[in-house]
């Protein structure tokens, strides 16, 4: 019984520290899967719309430098992503999908460059927003499969670890802000 009162304490704890939002990552020698999950007061088709649109998007990923809209097809749009931190800078490419009967957006990778000799080449990048509608919230679950050329060692996968918190960190203020409005 003691036990099971530990357990509730501490489970509260976590709960009254980080609230409904849960990240986790895990690693191995050619890559990592990053999943964050929040809930959102927002209807489900609010989200799934800051979640697609272009112009939201530069207003909840503000680590990128810049970002634009390739070619819009309207359910999906190729969005180039230029990325600067001090010595380092990247390109990309990718394809986001909406998926609005179901809930989802996809982000592919389709294309990635880099200026470093040293630091692994994303291969692969595949993101997925899935929205659960609950009776009063709705539950955003992000996923990411990213998977590199070479192995990639603890001191940047710490890093990288990092920044991936800080964008699920910036993502759900973005989100909290909008509940206040």
């Amino acid at each position: 019984m003691r036990d099971a009162i530990t357990l509730l304490l501490l489970f509260s704890l976590w709960q009254a520290l980080y609230g409904d939002q849960q990240k986790k990552i895990t690693i191995t020698d050619s890559g990592y899967t990053y999943t964050f999950i929040f809930t959102s007061s927002l209807p489900k088709e609010a989200i799934l719309h800051y979640l697609f649109d272009s112009v939201q998007l530069q207003n909840h990923s503000n680590k990128t430098s810049s970002s634009r809209i390739i070619h819009d097809y309207g359910d999906y749009h190729d969005v180039e992503l230029y990325l600067r931190y001090l010595v380092y800078s990247s390109r990309s490419t990718y394809r986001r999908t909406m998926l609005a009967d179901s809930g989802v957006v996809k982000i592919e990778m389709l294309q990635f460059n880099h200026n470093s000799t040293f630091l692994p080449r994303v291969k692969r990048s595949y993101a997925e927003y899935r929205l659960i509608e609950n009776r009063e919230s709705v539950t955003v679950r992000y996923i990411q499969n990213v998977s590199f050329d070479k192995p990639v060692n603890w001191f940047y996968m710490k890093i990288l670890e990092s920044k991936l918190h800080e964008f699920a960190d910036t993502m759900v203020e973005y989100f909290e802000k909008l509940e206040i409005k």
